[in-house]
């Protein structure tokens, strides 16, 4: 049989053609999973800039630390020590524009701290759903999450808040989904977090005179 012959030929080419396109399919695949790790990356990275962001974690000082207290003057109080107050006092205001900045700051940081983990919650449900989890340990992966470990205290303290405030929990439902759905999906992890926390008071609060 001639090594020309164009069976042997026309075999060949479709071996070497199979095989051209099932390497070029293979880099097609790793690319695009580089590309999605890299968004992820690049997603959580902008995430934990937020939320260390000091505007931010003053809001969230700011609200953790006047929820519960019995009256505005109390909350005014407590913001005062957290020197939130500084600039409208010095400018002059007067007691009634003084409340009525207090009442709207507190409201402000309530809003901005609900934005921030609604979107830190986007996050976790994208990239470590339950659901994605097939061992034993369904908690695992959770554990594991960068977000998790660090701001933990934080999300705890704003279910704390959302479980006691039913008008909060009902805004949450229709304006924050994502935290909202994350708090539900994962009641078993986080009452476990709940628990490794006993003397943790939460909300977190860290002005004595808030307390």
């Amino acid at each position: 049989m001639s090594v020309d012959n164009p069976s042997i030929i026309d075999i060949g080419t479709l071996i070497v053609t199979a095989f051209v396109g099932a390497v070029a399919a293979v880099i097609a695949f790793l690319t695009y999973l580089q590309g999605k790790y890299r968004e992820k990356n690049d997603f959580l990275i902008n995430i934990i800039r937020m939320l260390d962001d000091n505007a931010n974690r003053n809001a969230r000082r700011r609200w953790f630390n006047t929820y519960g207290l019995k009256d505005d003057t109390a909350k005014e109080v407590c913001l005062d020590h957290m020197n939130a107050l500084t600039e409208v006092k010095s400018k002059g205001y007067s007691e009634e524009d003084i409340t009525i900045y207090a009442k709207n700051n507190i409201l402000e940081s309530q809003y901005k701290t609900l934005s921030n983990f609604d979107l830190a919650s986007l996050f976790i449900n994208l990239y470590t759903l339950n659901k994605l989890i097939f061992w034993s340990n369904s908690k695992s992966k959770l554990d594991k999450d960068v977000l998790l470990q660090m701001y933990i205290l934080d999300f705890l303290s704003i279910r704390k808040i959302r479980d006691s405030d039913k008008n909060l929990k009902n805004v949450m439902e229709k304006r924050f989904i994502n935290l909202e759905k994350f708090f539900d999906e994962n009641k078993e992890y986080l009452n476990d977090k709940e628990k490794q926390y006993p003397g943790v008071m939460l909300p977190l609060k860290d002005v004595e005179e808030c307390k």
